[in-house]
C-alpha cells in the first residue's frame, strides 16, 4: 500500500469493465445511461493505475455522485410512470448507493479515500445491479417500451448535469 497526495492507494488488479451483450437490459436508455455509468468506472480504474489518485478521486467521485442520481432519477421516471411493481425495493437499492457515494465523497474532501476500496464496492455494485435489479426492469420495461424510447420529464444527457 503506498500513500499518494494523502490519498491511500492499494495496489490492485482491477480492469476496466468493457461493455458487453450480457450488462443490457434490453431497454436502449437505460443501456446508454449504464455505459456512462461504466465510463465513469472505467475512469476510476485508471487512476488507479496510473496512481494519479488525488488529481482524478475527487472528479470521479462528484461524476459518480451526479450521474447516478441522474440515471437513478430516470429509471425511477421510467418505473413510477410505467407502473413498476418492485419500484420500492429498486428506490431503496438506488438510495443506498447514493448514500455510500456521499460518505465517500467526504473522505476524499478529508484526503482519505482509499481508491482500490470505492472500485471494489462501485464494481460490485454497478455489475450485481444491473445483471439483477435492473435486469428485471429491462424485462418489464421491454413490453411498455417496444423501441427502447421514453420521453423523460427532462432532457436525457450523455454527461454528467
Amino acid at each position: 500500500m503506498t500513500t499518494t497526495e494523502g490519498v491511500e492507494v492499494v495496489v490492485s488488479e482491477f480492469q476496466p469493465l468493457p461493455w458487453t451483450s450480457d450488462l443490457s437490459v434490453s431497454v436502449r436508455v437505460i443501456d446508454d445511461e449504464h455505459k456512462v455509468l461504466l465510463s465513469v468506472y472505467n475512469d476510476l480504474v485508471g487512476s488507479i493505475e496510473h496512481r494519479d489518485p488525488k488529481s482524478v478521486a475527487d472528479k470521479v467521485v462528484k461524476e459518480l455522485y451526479g450521474y447516478t442520481k441522474y440515471h437513478f432519477g430516470h429509471e425511477e421516471e421510467m418505473m413510477s410512470k410505467l407502473g413498476y411493481p418492485e419500484l420500492d425495493e429498486h428506490r431503496r437499492q438506488h438510495a443506498g448507493f447514493v448514500n455510500r457515494i456521499a460518505e465517500i465523497q467526504k473522505h476524499v474532501d478529508g484526503g482519505q479515500a482509499n481508491l482500490a476500496s470505492l472500485a471494489e464496492f462501485v464494481q460490485k455494485w454497478i455489475v450485481g445491479h444491473i445483471m439483477v435489479t435492473d435486469k428485471k426492469l429491462g424485462a418489464f420495461l421491454k413490453d411498455k417500451l417496444p423501441d427502447g424510447d421514453f420521453e423523460f420529464d427532462a432532457p436525457a444527457m450523455g454527461v454528467v448535469p
